[in-house]
């Protein structure tokens, strides 16, 4: 049994329309915030994401991303892996400006739990791109105390789990 995070994230307000270039260039930025031994890259997944392809100790199986939902703001397109160079400097917009993106965080099978450190960084560069954290009149910190307490669990997934502060 492995700690893990399956949690509902942070909300998003998007102030600008975003493009698959600008998903490499934040990707990229991600990657400089989180330092050398941290790779971004757009998840190919239905409802999209960044997935964390590499961070330190990683162990074989191990998975950590931040799921993107959103019903205005667009539509993910798929991602080829091998062809992600066509995304750089490309305009076609994934994400329309005024849309809001809630998100979903995962890591599972030995990968670490997120943590607020790691959420205020992702918060920080997605603010560069005017995709700006969605605050309720209650908050007042960067992230909800609920938030907090359900971003590492203990246990087998699928099985009821048990939540420690991290």
């Amino acid at each position: 049994m492995f700690p893990y995070t399956y949690s509902n994230g942070p909300t998003f307000e998007l102030q600008h329309d975003i493009t698959k270039g600008d998903m490499i260039s934040i990707c990229e930025k991600l990657g400089l915030v989180f330092g050398v031994e941290h790779t971004f890259i757009p998840e190919p997944i239905t409802e999209g994401g960044i997935k964390i392809e590499n961070f330190p100790n990683k162990k074989n199986g191990s998975y950590k991303s931040i799921r993107f939902h959103y019903k205005e703001a667009g539509k993910w397109p798929w991602v080829d892996l091998l062809k992600l160079d066509v995304w750089k400097d490309n305009n076609e917009v994934i994400f329309t400006k005024l849309g809001k993106i809630t998100t979903v965080l995962k890591a599972f099978h030995g990968a670490p739990c997120w943590s607020i450190d790691e959420l205020q960084k992702l918060t920080t560069v997605f603010e560069q791109f005017n995709i700006n954290l969605v605050k309720n009149s209650r908050q007042k910190d960067i992230l909800s105390t609920k938030l907090k307490k359900e971003l590492c669990s203990f246990g087998e997934l699928g099985r009821p789990k048990i939540n420690y502060d991290v």
